[in-house]
């Protein structure tokens, strides 16, 4: 599923300026001096314009995503030195080999199916170097209350254009539907909508980590978020893994 008509307001769902403080810390830790980075499913950039901005010297970051809008729009929105942007599937990787790989946002149950999701892991193995890095994020389904249905609402106002986002899980067929919808009015009050829906996996730790496992990657490391936090299945909103590629 590649987000098109949302490329333009998803960042005021997930505003950089509020999870990259969060997240930053982790992320530069983990990506280490790694040179060679890959990010999937990229979304409006800000984490793979934090690793290319970081001071290592020789990196290259290259951010991809499915959509050709949301790449275009992080392209317009983050510029550093290092940093390439490419519209690209999970499922078929750019080449490599790469020192670092990540996907967050639960980026990876986009996948249509479990299967899919193992073949999009091999196909990472395939384009990583020996003893590189896998960095992934996503929701965990074991967690209490995490399969109710959530919305989220945001306003914001662009360039004299009112918006209204709404970002919506609701449980379906034991898997999630996810729906973005945006409202907007200029100022001769005409209105246009947009909405895109895709159907989420719920991965559990314990199925990605067989998945992992038959990929061929190994020493496994979970957390409850990118906080550190240890990840404890009944309550950790998050499941983040870090796997190495042997």
């Amino acid at each position: 599923m590649a987000f098109v008509r949302s490329a333009d307001t998803y960042d005021l769902l997930s505003p950089p300026e509020a999870r990259l403080p969060r997240e930053r810390e982790f992320l530069l830790h983990w990506a280490g001096a790694g040179v060679r980075v890959l990010e999937l499913a990229c979304g409006p950039g800000a984490h793979a314009h934090a690793l290319a901005g970081a001071g290592v010297p020789g990196r290259r970051v290259l951010a991809t995503d499915l959509s050709p809008a949301m790449v275009q729009k992080a392209a317009q929105t983050y510029q550093v030195h290092g940093l390439e942007y490419r519209v690209a599937d999970m499922l078929a990787p750019p080449e490599g080999p790469f020192d670092r790989v990540f996907i967050l946002g639960n980026s990876l149950n986009l996948l249509p199916d479990e299967a899919r999701v193992g073949e999009a892991l091999a196909a990472l193995r395939r384009v990583m170097a020996p003893g590189a890095s896998l960095l992934l994020q996503g929701l965990n389904p074991a967690a209490a209350g995490a399969l109710l249905p959530k919305q989220v609402v945001k306003t914001a106002r662009r360039e004299g254009v009112e918006i209204l986002v709404v970002k919506s899980l609701v449980p379906h067929q034991g898997r999630r539907a996810l729906t973005l919808s945006s409202f907007q009015v200029d100022g001769g009050k005409r209105w246009e909508s947009a909405s895109e829906t895709a159907i989420l996996l719920d991965l559990g730790a314990a199925r990605l980590g067989d998945l992992l496992g038959s990929a061929g990657f190994e020493r496994l490391e979970w957390y409850g978020g990118m906080d550190r936090s240890p990840f404890v299945e009944p309550q950790s909103v998050d499941w983040v893994v870090v796997a190495q590629r042997p």
